[in-house]
């Protein structure tokens, strides 16, 4: 049922009592401009937030529920507290903005292609 391709991912983050996500709303941690999806939350209880909006609070012991691209997973779990976490989130949302012009580049130039040449016709 989950086809996922390229470098992308689907992972599950320990939010830690110091950890740059606990104690904050969704919307606050922006992790979708980092290409990021926050697909549910577990709670330490065990109770199971499905698709949870921008107002949710993440607490210390959720277990996020992520899809992104690997990288991005990889660094959202490593970091860190206060304005280190903050600058490391900044340089995680420029990221994504050049990884999507670069996606937006690779779509254009392929489209072109398959306009000049007819027997990359996808319609069929």
């Amino acid at each position: 049922m989950l086809n996922l391709q390229g470098d992308y991912g689907v992972t599950e983050v320990p939010v830690k009592t110091d950890g740059w996500l606990a104690n904050q709303k969704l919307n606050e941690v922006a992790l979708s401009d980092e290409g990021i999806i926050v697909l549910g939350i577990t709670r330490k209880d065990g109770t199971y937030i499905g698709a949870p909006d921008g107002e949710t609070q993440v607490r210390p012991d959720d277990r996020l529920i992520l899809y992104g691209r690997d990288t991005a997973l990889e660094q959202v779990q490593k970091r860190r507290l206060g304005l280190a976490g903050d600058l490391e989130h900044d340089a995680a949302v420029s990221e994504q903005k050049r990884v999507v012009q670069e996606e937006k580049a690779k779509e254009k130039a392929s489209g072109s292609r398959n306009e000049e040449d007819p027997s990359h016709d996808t319609a069929s």
